[in-house]
């Protein structure tokens, strides 16, 4: 959703329509069916989300553990070789 329907724009229509509002392909009316309090969500709602963000942490720990465990050496192993041919 574009920033825009964070802060109303000029062209409020009335408490339940806001509109038009632009996006990258032409404009749109938004219509309000209810409006949530701030809070926390349930673990359906955001479920990928958390899984999202638990894979990044897990690849972080683990390129941190084979960094401080693993030497690595850049260059390819058949670097600066001729092959017999």
């Amino acid at each position: 959703m574009p920033n825009s329907l964070c802060s109303w724009p000029p062209g409020t229509l009335n408490e339940t329509v806001r509109g038009p509002v632009g996006f990258e392909d032409g404009y749109a009316v938004v219509v309000l069916s209810e409006t949530l309090p701030a809070g926390p969500k349930a673990l359906s709602e955001c479920r990928g989300q958390v899984i999202t963000d638990l894979q990044k942490a897990l690849e972080e720990q683990w390129l941190e553990y084979l960094g401080r465990h693993l030497s690595v050496d850049p260059r390819p192993s058949g670097y600066g070789r001729r092959s017999k041919g």
